[in-house]
């Protein structure tokens, strides 16, 4: 259970890094 959630974290984080890029590149 305690890995799942960890997933999902991780999954969560890279989703909120491509979103900073991407508000970046459009500036």
């Amino acid at each position: 259970m305690l890995y799942q959630k960890a997933r999902q974290t991780v999954f969560w984080y890279n989703i909120g890094l491509l979103l900073a890029n991407v508000i970046i590149l459009i500036g």
